[in-house]
């Protein structure tokens, strides 16, 4: 006989292994390339250089993974909500994104076209300006133009 108490215990233990199982599922890469789609849907990104930006950034692992596995696998509420309150978790989660963003920006040929947002965006290498000295590595920098 099912009484309210285990009808209730039940759905708790359905839910916790649905979400422990898209817990173990979920991975970084996946995770880095929906919060890129979610911040910077108004550009055009090239595809084969967000996956390998992803990779790249996710092999780095200079963001949590652990934070990045919790995004995935909460995916249907990230992509919805937009989280732009003072509170703590929201600010969590805007300064990851906003690294994970800010990351690909400096790592891509945006700043070198002029930050234009009607050229598609294509990943050049991560931004790592100790490990690479050469003029790829400055975004910002502008060719000296003498008349």
């Amino acid at each position: 006989m099912w009484t309210r108490r285990r009808m209730l215990m039940a759905a708790i233990a359905g839910f916790g292994a649905v979400a422990g199982g898209r817990l173990a599922m979920a991975d970084a890469r996946s995770a880095i390339i929906m919060v890129l789609r979610k911040r910077l849907w108004f550009l055009q990104l090239d595809e084969a250089g967000v996956q390998q930006f992803a990779t790249d950034l996710a092999a780095l692992g200079v963001v949590s993974e652990p934070k990045l596995k919790m995004i995935q696998a909460t995916a249907p509420l990230y992509r919805r909500i937009d989280f732009t309150g003072r509170h703590s978790l929201a600010m969590a989660l805007r300064h990851g994104e906003e690294r994970i963003v800010s990351t690909y920006l400096l790592a891509s040929d945006f700043f070198h076209n002029g930050a234009d947002e009607t050229k598609v965006i294509r990943y050049v290498r991560l931004y790592q300006p100790a490990k690479n000295l050469d003029a790829c590595s400055a975004p910002f920098s502008r060719p000296v133009i003498t008349s």
